[in-house]
């Protein structure tokens, strides 16, 4: 593996902020990489040994951003390292290992500077509960979840003793509210959620922010690597056909652009006083407004149901106007927003 530009080669100029991206390759990741260089950040781009930089490296020269490789060489047609540099690094968030030698290749480049951490590589899941395995749950939870932990435990020492950080996690709509067949994929958003949450209030006084992105809808080509399970129990297959027939074509329709969730990412890293959560997609907020003023959970057991089997039946319908009107844009997007596979 490559090594990182050595300090004296490539260390970011005084006031530059250091920023390390994981799952950079495509999607949100690229789109957030290019943003944070855009806004003169030096950008540490993380992917896997196997995943080509080629989009990333055009994509932030048509953004006018200088881009160079981790040993310090710069691509073909690309300025020279300056502010706003992007660095690729090459970092497996599945192993720990592979995540505690790249950060601290940064740290080692930029004499133990850290700024920004974006946790956002990932990857999709839509599947019934009986129909993915205890492996497939412990797969995405290890990339889901303890990929962004392992990223926040090699880069929260540096900011602790810098009294200054931002650790911006991606998560989702589905982290929030468990839509029918996000089980696992869920399961792994409800956790960052729930760290991020207990750690928000640890650190704060350090001046170290902890802050959540919750996309929905995102085009973004995850979906080509999600993990789809195909054989749920033949009395849930209606509801799992009405959920793809109706409602995946739905999210697909009601899909912001990466460069848009971006938007957001940059947000939550430059106000001055950032909020916990940032939900990228406004619509989504009545869905979930649901979930917290109806203590006995009816209004978001409504919303959920009507995902798998319309909104007849009768009952006690206490859903928001915009789920009980069929909007599309009430509905999460699939894989959360577009988190990249496995990057």
């Amino acid at each position: 593996m490559a090594s990182p530009p050595s300090p004296s080669s490539a260390a970011p100029t005084a006031g530059a902020p250091v920023a390390i991206v994981s799952g950079a390759n495509s999607g949100i990741g690229l789109a957030a990489c290019v943003a944070l260089a855009s806004a003169g950040h030096i950008v540490y781009a993380g992917m896997r040994a196997g995943a080509s930089a080629d989009a990333l490296l055009a994509a932030v020269a048509a953004a006018a951003g200088p881009a160079t490789n981790a040993d310090g060489t710069t691509d073909a047609g690309l300025s020279s390292p300056s502010v706003g540099a992007v660095h690729v690094l090459r970092m497996d968030v599945g192993a720990d290992a592979s995540v505690t030698a790249a950060v601290a290749s940064v740290l080692a480049a930029t004499a133990d500077r850290v700024d920004v951490v974006v946790a956002n590589a990932g990857y999709g899941a839509i599947a019934n509960v009986e129909d993915a395995s205890v492996a497939d749950f412990e797969a995405i939870l290890n990339v889901n979840f303890l990929g962004a932990l392992r990223l926040v435990k090699a880069a929260l020492p540096s900011m602790r003793r810098r009294r200054s950080g931002r650790v911006v996690g991606i998560s989702s709509v589905v982290g929030l509210l468990g839509w029918p067949f996000y089980g696992p994929y869920s399961a792994s958003k409800f956790a960052m959620e729930g760290l991020w949450e207990s750690c928000f209030s640890e650190y704060k006084g350090l001046d170290v922010h902890f802050v959540l992105v919750e996309p929905g809808p995102v085009r973004t080509g995850v979906a080509s690597r999600a993990f789809i399970g195909r054989s749920p129990p033949t009395d849930i297959k209606p509801a799992w056909d009405t959920f793809l027939s109706t409602k995946m074509p739905a999210m697909a329709a009601a899909a912001q652009t990466a460069d848009e969730c971006a938007a957001y990412i940059l947000r939550a890293v430059t106000d001055p006083s950032p909020a916990l959560r940032y939900m990228t997609h406004p619509s989504q907020g009545a869905l979930l407004r649901a979930k917290v003023t109806d203590l006995d959970g009816a209004g978001a057991a409504a919303a959920l149901l009507s995902m798998v089997q319309g909104p007849a039946g009768g009952g006690d319908d206490r859903r928001p106007a915009e789920a009980q009107h069929g909007t599309d844009a009430a509905v999460p997007g699939e894989s959360g927003g577009g988190v990249e596979g496995l990057d």
